[in-house]
C-alpha cells in the first residue's frame, strides 16, 4: 500500500530527510540533476530528473528475524555540479510503501489542522 505522495525539497544533511515509516521507501527526482549519498552504505547515486531510487527501510536478517529499522539508509541530497541551475532549490517526491492499508487508516482518525493549532496557542 502506498501512503500519500510528498513534494519534498530535499537536505543536504545526512537524518533530516524523512524516512517513512514503511518497510520500503523511494524518491523521485524532480530537478535536473542531484546526488543521493547513503554515507552508512558508502553509496553515492547520481540521479536525474525522473530517475526513481528504491530501498528498503527494514533489515530482516540481522537479530530476532522480526525486522528492525535499518538506519544505514539515513541519507543527505547534493546537488550535481555537472547539472542544472545551482540557485534553484532541489525538488522530489518522496514515496513511502507499507504493508497495511495505510490510507484508510488514516482516514479513520481526526488529525489537527494548522487553523486550530494556531487558536490554541493564541489562547
Amino acid at each position: 500500500y502506498m501512503a500519500r505522495l510528498r513534494l519534498v525539497r530535499p537536505s543536504g544533511r545526512v537524518g533530516w530527510n524523512n524516512r517513512g515509516c514503511g518497510p520500503k521507501s523511494a524518491y523521485i527526482c524532480l530537478s535536473e540533476g542531484e546526488e543521493v549519498f547513503f554515507p552508512r552504505l558508502g553509496m553515492r547515486l547520481l540521479l536525474r530528473c525522473g530517475d526513481l531510487l528504491l530501498w528498503p527501510n527494514v533489515d530482516w536478517e540481522t537479530g530476532s528475524g522480526t525486522g528492525v529499522e535499518d538506519l544505514r539508509t539515513l541519507r543527505r541530497h547534493g546537488r550535481r555540479e555537472d547539472l542544472g541551475d545551482p540557485s534553484m532549490p532541489l525538488i522530489g517526491i518522496d514515496v513511502h510503501l507499507h504493508d497495511h492499508p495505510l490510507r484508510e487508516q488514516q482516514r479513520m482518525r481526526s488529525f489537527v489542522t494548522d487553523a486550530e493549532v494556531a487558536s490554541q496557542v493564541a489562547a
